[in-house]
Formats: structure tokens, C-alpha cells, sequence
């Protein structure tokens, strides 16, 4: 009977220091981060170039469309995601088919350039861009085992792979806000379903 009490009191008490531990963590967690803890904003590029562009603008709510000149932006600008003096990691996501042009492809690089919402150039960063490789061996098992779902478009994985690339890591935004990143590819021929830019903050504790 002692030892079921002690037993419980222990389990009790653990559970208790868990809990609160957990609620301490939390609290100091949404201190610590910014209001918004993840941006992800679907990037266009424009494949009529030699060398695609798409510019993602932090600081508007249009997403990649404007106004004609003559007509002037009817919507207010959009509150700043990016917070004075925190850290960043600022990342690209890539959707590539898996295709053969992709394949004999193999890389391709990924020009980034940050701009302040004074139009200038803050931070710039090449990266290059790796088509994951897949063995015919792998790519048959793969289509064998998991055939039924591809042909119901059950998985993403049996038609693309996706790509996660640090384009800037620690990007301390500064009193003037980050306007916008550029982006500009070094070839036109990747096929690309879907391209994200991704910006996630980092605990203030560990700038």
C-alpha cells in the first residue's frame, strides 16, 4: 500500500513539473518569438525570360500583380511580417517534376536579392539548386509498390520531389523594413510545379 502511495505521488508530482515546465516554455516561447511565427507565399516566376524572375513583395497585399499606372493601389499596405532586430532564416521550397527534362537537368542556380522599402539592395545570396537523383531501380520499385495511389494522386512524392534550400540564414531585419526579395533563376528549362518563399523567425535567446 506504501508503495502504490509513493508510486502515485511520484507519477504526481512528474506530471505536475511536466505541465508546468511545458506552460513555462510556452509562455517564454511567445515572448520570445515574433507575433508571427512562419510567412509562406507561393513564388511566380516568369518563364518567357531566358532567365525567370519573380519578385515577392513583403509590403503589399497584391501577390505578385499590380496595378496599371494609371490606377493607383486601392488596398492598404500590409502590416510588417518582419520585426526590428530579430533574426530570420530565409528559405526557398521547390516543387520539381520528376521528369526527364529535370533529370538531364541535374542543378541549376538561385539568385536572391533582399531590398529595403527604400529600393535598395540589402542582401544577396546564389545558391545552387540539386534535382535529387533516383536510380531507374528505385523509380521502378517505387511505382510498383506504391502504383495504386499515384494513379489516385494520392501522394505528392509519386510525380515531384520537393526541395528546401537556406537562401539566408540569421537575416537580422534592420529599422528600415525589408521590402521584398527578388528572385532570378539561371535557366528557363527547369520544370517547376510550385516554388514557396519561406521566412521563419528565430528565438530572440539565441541571436
Amino acid at each position: 500500500m506504501n508503495t502504490l502511495l509513493i508510486l502515485f505521488h511520484l507519477i504526481s508530482g512528474a506530471l505536475g513539473c511536466y505541465l508546468l515546465s511545458s506552460f513555462i516554455f510556452l509562455s517564454f516561447r511567445s515572448y520570445m518569438l515574433p507575433n508571427k511565427s512562419i510567412f509562406k507565399e507561393q513564388i511566380f516566376f516568369d518563364f518567357n525570360q531566358s532567365n525567370p524572375l519573380a519578385n515577392v513583395n513583403l509590403l503589399t497585399n497584391e501577390k505578385q500583380w499590380y496595378y496599371a499606372k494609371t490606377l493607383e493601389s486601392i488596398s492598404e499596405p500590409k502590416v510588417r511580417f518582419m520585426n526590428k532586430g530579430f533574426k530570420y532564416s530565409i528559405v526557398a521550397q521547390l516543387v520539381l517534376s520528376k521528369s526527364p527534362t529535370n533529370d538531364k537537368l541535374s542543378k541549376f542556380m538561385l539568385n536572391t536579392q533582399a531590398y529595403s522599402a527604400l529600393d535598395e539592395k540589402i542582401a544577396e545570396s546564389l545558391r545552387p539548386i540539386i534535382v535529387p537523383y533516383r536510380s531507374v531501380i528505385i523509380n521502378t520499385l517505387e511505382v510498383i509498390a506504391f502504383s495504386p495511389f499515384c494513379m489516385l494522386d494520392f501522394f505528392d512524392f509519386c510525380h515531384s520531389n520537393v526541395v528546401d534550400v537556406e537562401l539566408m540564414n540569421d537575416y537580422l531585419e534592420q529599422i528600415v523594413p525589408t521590402k521584398s526579395f527578388l528572385f532570378s533563376l539561371s535557366t528557363n528549362q527547369p520544370d517547376i510545379q510550385r516554388a514557396y518563399l519561406v521566412i521563419t523567425p528565430k528565438m530572440s535567446f539565441l541571436l
